[in-house]
């Protein structure tokens, strides 16, 4: 019975998470960003606005967003520009660090009153985080859209700022995955730079919008299976010679 529970707490503690078993995690060094913008309809209202700025390491998610509209729910009209970036770190750690940046305009004309309307945005964030292993699986995925009269334009780099090396230089949608080496302890910075503008002409239905998507992943590769059930069985074997029944 003692031999079991001794295997019990070997899958627990593999089954939580990384900081609790003393594995690498990743540390966020900065979070800035800076954005806002302006959205209004021609119905003879006030322009709706909204921005951020500033420095949130600690903050998963930040944004801001801005919107005009005619009313409520089906058969109305909106018009509106929202930017945020966000990285998914739990406080436990993660074996995956999601690094997120996204900057959106867009146009609905619905129902009898299609006013039509204007809308501009700029977005910019920067997140920096130390690389905890020497090799990392990578993914990245970078999305544009525009239509007719909305229009986007848009960078995004990643850099190891340690090394001085430039990894991701791109203004047009690009996608990839692969291994990326460093060296422990290096810093790593995504950078985004975003602009939307739109305009959509009284009378205006359907949909018009702009956007820019940043959607990059960095996963700490597991350990060999076979090791960690070769560690397993060693425990096992070390409490029977020590007499554990």
């Amino acid at each position: 019975m003692r031999r079991i529970a001794a295997v019990s707490v070997l899958v627990v503690s593999w089954m939580s998470g990384p900081a609790a078993r003393g594995e690498p995690t990743f540390e966020i060094l900065r979070h800035e960003v800076d954005g806002g913008g302006t959205a209004q309809l021609f119905d003879g209202g006030p322009p709706v606005s909204d921005s951020i700025s500033g420095d949130f390491p600690d903050d998963g998610v930040v944004g801001f967003s801005a919107s005009d509209l005619t009313g409520i729910g089906v058969g109305h009209s909106l018009i509106s520009v929202s930017g945020f970036s966000s990285f998914n770190n739990p406080p436990n750690g993660s074996d995956t660090l999601g690094v997120f940046s996204d900057l959106d305009g867009g146009y609905i004309g619905d129902g009898p009153n299609r006013p039509g309307g204007t809308t501009s945005g700029t977005w910019s964030s920067i997140i920096e985080f130390v690389m905890p292993v020497d090799r990392m699986e990578w993914e990245f995925i970078f999305t544009q859209t525009e239509s007719s009269t909305f229009t986007q334009s848009s960078m995004v780099t990643v850099e190891n700022v340690t090394a001085g090396d430039m990894l991701v230089s791109t203004t047009e949608p690009f996608g990839f995955v692969t291994e990326l080496s460093g060296s422990v302890g290096d810093v790593l910075r995504v950078t985004a730079a975003y602009a939307v503008d739109g305009f959509a002409p009284p009378g205006a239905s359907g949909l018009l919008n702009s956007n820019a998507r940043l959607r990059s992943s960095f996963t700490i590769p597991e350990p060999n299976a076979l090791w960690i059930l070769s560690f397993g069985i060693a425990l096992c074997v070390s409490a029977r010679r020590r007499g554990i029944r």
